[in-house]
């Protein structure tokens, strides 16, 4: 990425992002080149925002998808922001500070729109501030009023669903009892779970650190050499990975392709740690014998 000065207001903020990608496009290119020229009116700041407001209805900005659970699903995903959500003893998407990232899935052709939209001025990204109708956004944005609010409405509208709500053949489905009696359908529902992608990716980011980061290595390093070391790390035991995604990351979830479509899993434990007895299906002892440790 080219090295600019840092932008004084957010028009420059704007203008240094559409330059530095039109620098990038161009690198190879003589100035007198027809691409070159072609690629010059592409980029010109007014030219390219009309665009992006026109290609930004081509991605959604989630908090759980669909996508996850099988690339090829063309179901409905949810943006919910943290505070939304019912707050619970358990972890979950509701634990996620109010400044989380969310993830985006559509057209990868038009993923420059979110990166444009993930820019941030005063800590607070461009997305931050077309949905809450911010006076300086519209007013860098253009100089006609009526222009520059259509185009902050269509930056705001990446959040919305499309469609109406669906799932898909491919998606997952469930049948949840709500009811006392497992034995008649009224007393269940249907539910399509989504996958928490705001969640999972700050989770992985965590774990991927505490297990490969410099700080964790050196107190690797230090405990097998009986040394001092100062501020602790943290092991995190009998994890497995999940592969997610599409063969091409272009059809995955952002954050999936960012790190080739692993998902760290975690182990289930029960609550307190204690260990069940089970009992085999059907009083088959002879073929499944009873485990005091819960495990068969």
């Amino acid at each position: 990425m080219s090295e600019f000065p840092s932008p004084t207001s957010i028009r420059a903020l704007i203008e240094q992002f559409i330059l530095d990608r039109f620098l990038t496009k161009t690198e190879k290119l003589a100035p007198d080149d027809p691409v070159y020229l072609k690629l010059q009116q592409q980029f010109d700041p007014q030219t390219w925002l009309a665009d992006a407001a026109r290609r930004v209805s081509q991605l959604q900005v989630v908090t759980h998808s669909l996508k996850a659970i099988h690339p090829d699903a063309k179901g409905t995903n949810l943006y919910v922001e943290p505070g939304q959500l019912k707050r619970r003893e358990l972890v979950g998407s509701h634990c996620l500070p109010a400044d989380f990232e969310g993830d985006v899935v559509g057209n990868a052709a038009a993923l420059d729109v979110y990166k444009f939209l993930k820019l941030t001025w005063e800590e607070r990204s461009l997305l931050e501030r077309a949905l809450d109708g911010d006076e300086a956004l519209i007013e860098a944005l253009s100089q006609d009023r009526v222009e520059a609010e259509s185009w902050v409405r269509a930056f705001a509208d990446i959040v919305e669903p499309k469609g109406t709500p669906s799932s898909h053949a491919r998606g997952k489905q469930i049948y949840w009892l709500v009811g006392d009696n497992p034995a008649s359908d009224e007393d269940y529902r249907l539910l399509a779970p989504l996958y928490a992608t705001a969640l999972t990716h700050p989770v992985h980011a965590r774990l991927s650190e505490a297990r490969f980061g410099d700080h964790a290595k050196a107190g690797r390093k230090a405990r097998r050499e009986d040394a001092v070391f100062q501020g602790g790390y943290a092991d995190y035991l009998n994890l497995s990975v999940q592969k997610l995604g599409a063969p091409s990351p272009r059809t995955s979830l952002s954050s999936i392709a960012s790190v080739a479509g692993r998902t760290i899993c975690s182990p289930r434990y029960h609550p307190n740690g204690s260990h069940v007895r089970s009992r085999p299906l059907y009083a088959l002892s002879r073929f499944f014998p009873v485990s005091e440790g819960g495990h068969q």
